[in-house]
């Protein structure tokens, strides 16, 4: 027998049965509940890829997960959690929106973020108990930024493990009429099977929470797969380039799909202030390098002063060091090293970070 537990106007002694029952418990939610989570009807915008056929590279992921789309469909199954790993930019969300509008699933979009304590998953949680138990649909939970999940207690870690691989949910909060969450004798809810898709730039450091997804790792992609991407999106939204120009892009975007785009954007808009019929290469590289100060293979100012500081020192350098005297965000310096030793013009030693013979040649070249 379910027990309908009100979220509203139980009474104290009522609270008291209810809780100490040994049945299963369902979580009864109002409607306005739902408000501040996002449930998509149009699950991909226009400039973003609209299916498989249409996601530019990783074509060994994108496979993969075709592949378990349509077994989960055949078989009347819902598909299993998945967990996607993969630089800012390079095309997570819109993998888990395909994903989605191929299984015919509704689309809850959160951040991991904003999931710090157990009243944030309370509340999670019972937007989607009502959902997935009302209106009997499939359901996708997106968690961007999965890995934030890490710092939280062992107690919100310790509660979305069995939600996650089981959609049990246990807890000991109940919200009351006033707003506030009040704390009783622990329960337990069984949810219906839902999915949920994990994204990532960095690693889930609870082992336990990681084997619970299926894992897949977004690849680096390469200039020609940034230029058939930039290519496509010129299409869709009716902006003319030459070859040049999107040669320029392609190279000049560190081979990260969303920069891409975004440099597309604003060189367009550049040819569209200048009444020119198409943005030209020798546009692309004003803006680029002239205005934004992007210089080969995608570099910046602050990639080059990374690479100066190395270059003067002579010798390795500690990255705690460079952290200080660079003063980058972490972000930034992250971002930095990742180019720089894709490159080759860095390296990480046992003894810190130095400058390769490489890096010197391509730092004398631009000073010259």
């Amino acid at each position: 027998m379910i027990i309908e537990l009100g979220l509203t106007g139980l009474a104290t002694w009522g609270l008291y049965k209810l809780v100490n029952r040994k049945d299963k418990t369902r979580v009864d939610v109002q409607d306005d509940y739902y408000e501040d989570i996002e449930k998509d009807e149009v699950l991909i915008s226009d400039e973003r890829p609209q299916g498989w056929s249409e996601f530019i590279g990783n074509k060994d992921v994108v496979e993969s997960l075709r592949v378990a789309c349509e077994f989960a469909r055949r078989t009347d199954n819902t598909l299993g959690n998945i967990l996607l790993l993969g630089s800012a930019g390079t095309g997570k969300t819109s993998l888990a929106r395909i994903i989605a509008k191929e299984m015919g699933y509704c689309f809850f979009d959160m951040n991991g973020t904003t999931m710090s304590n157990m009243t944030d998953i309370y509340h999670t949680v019972t937007r989607m108990a009502k959902w997935l138990e009302e209106r009997d649909e499939k359901v996708i939970l997106f968690l961007d930024e999965i890995h934030a999940l890490d710092g939280n207690t062992a107690m919100v870690r310790e509660t979305l493990k069995p939600l996650i691989e089981e959609h049990i949910f246990k807890t000991n909060l109940l919200k009351m009429d006033d707003g506030t969450m009040k704390r009783i004798r622990p329960w337990s809810h069984q949810l219906p099977p839902f999915t949920v898709i994990g994204a990532t730039d960095q690693d889930i450091k609870d082992k336990a929470i990681r084997s619970r997804f299926r894992v897949y790792t977004l690849a680096k992609y390469s200039t020609l797969e940034i230029e058939k991407i930039v290519r496509n999106f010129c299409k869709k939204t009716d902006k003319e380039f030459d070859d040049g120009a999107i040669r320029l892009i392609a190279e000049r975007s560190r081979l990260n799909p969303r920069l891409a785009i975004h440099n597309t954007k604003e060189i367009w808009e550049y040819a569209f202030v200048r009444d020119m019929k198409y943005a030209t290469y020798a546009l692309a590289k004003e803006v680029l390098q002239e205005r934004k100060k992007i210089y080969e293979y995608g570099l910046t100012l602050d990639d080059i002063r990374y690479l100066q500081k190395l270059n003067s020192v002579g010798r390795p350098t500690g990255e705690t060091t460079l952290r200080k005297t660079l003063r980058l965000p972490d972000v930034t310096f992250q971002e930095t090293e990742e180019l720089l030793f894709d490159l080759g013009f860095a390296e990480a030693t046992p003894r810190g970070r130095k400058i390769t013979e490489v890096g010197s040649e391509w730092l004398g070249k631009e000073n010259t």
